[in-house]
């Protein structure tokens, strides 16, 4: 992949605050000084590309989410149920897990997230 392709994919959406843009070994991985995830609201220092319908499904629209957002929406749903029902931010958000998800983490400082532990009832 070119360089410039690189940088171009890591561009943050439109409406993401203006910030320094900096390279980070992950090519799906951003390090912004201080943006917002688009899940949880929090201000964070890194967020990571999640594309709403799975890229096995030929996904290719893209969020913003910090790391234990994205995490934590990949041990709930499996890519399938991601790909029929929940190919928007305001879908993932409506259901009762992610709700639960953002009432905990918007209380957590940035540095000190708990891993999320994979469903049993994965969807």
């Amino acid at each position: 992949m070119e360089k410039d392709a690189l940088i171009a994919e890591l561009v943050p959406p439109p409406d993401a605050p203006e910030s320094r843009l900096r390279m980070h070994q992950s090519h799906r991985t951003q390090k912004i000084e201080m943006s917002i995830c688009e899940l949880c609201h929090r201000e964070v220092a890194e967020t990571t590309k999640h594309h709403l319908t799975p890229r096995e499904f030929d996904g290719e629209v893209v969020v913003y989410l910090c790391g234990p957002c994205h995490r934590h929406v990949h041990a709930v749903f499996k890519n399938k149920t991601l790909a029929g029902t929940l190919h928007s931010i305001d879908a993932l958000r409506q259901t009762k897990e992610i709700k639960k998800w953002v009432r905990f983490i918007r209380k957590q400082p940035d540095r000190k997230i708990k891993r999320s532990v994979r469903s049993k009832r994965r969807r």
